[in-house]
């Protein structure tokens, strides 16, 4: 799918998500606006919830034009997003968040399951970092000689698990 697809898919989203949604909710939706991102290699969205850029979803353009991602992906990862928008700052992804991102139809979950694209292996020292329960990616680590610094005590969001880190 192109940009162009994938910004009406995400105003379609928002328009959805502004019925649903009342109050200060609302009104912190009425900020949100859309950007592809061609630069986003394995985050399939980012949400800006404070300063000057509040309102802001970025959505990845090599993840979503991937035809191993479908749309269902990406209209799940737009509701996740505006959801972060919906509940302003300092939620995370917790149960505040959580019962905002499900009443716009997200999963809810945290980390998504998508294709991402392929790493340029030239560097040694890249590291994927994933967690060691449920494996989910949380992260590249670039230009390491070793982790063990950085993942030494280091726990996942997601399960609260170690940090397991592989070379790419």
């Amino acid at each position: 799918m192109n940009s162009q697809d994938i910004l009406s898919i995400a105003r379609e989203e928002l328009a959805l998500a502004l019925a649903a949604t009342t109050g200060e909710n609302r009104e912190r939706l009425l900020k949100a606006r859309f950007q592809v991102s061609n630069r986003m290699t394995s985050s399939g969205g980012t949400a800006t919830v404070g300063g000057p850029n509040t309102g802001l979803v970025k959505l990845s353009g090599p993840i979503f034009r991937d035809p191993a991602n479908t749309e269902s992906d990406l209209r799940n990862t737009i509701r996740h997003e505006l959801a972060h928008i919906a509940v302003g700052r300092g939620h995370g992804h917790g149960p505040v968040w959580k019962r905002q991102a499900k009443a716009l139809g997200c999963t809810g979950d945290r980390c998504h399951q998508m294709v991402t694209t392929e790493r340029n292996a030239k560097s040694r020292s890249d590291w994927q970092l994933s967690c060691s329960s449920c494996g989910s990616p949380v992260g590249i680590l670039r230009n390491r000689v070793t982790t063990t610094n950085f993942t030494r005590g280091k726990t996942t969001r997601c399960c609260r698990s170690n940090v397991n880190a592989k070379k790419i």
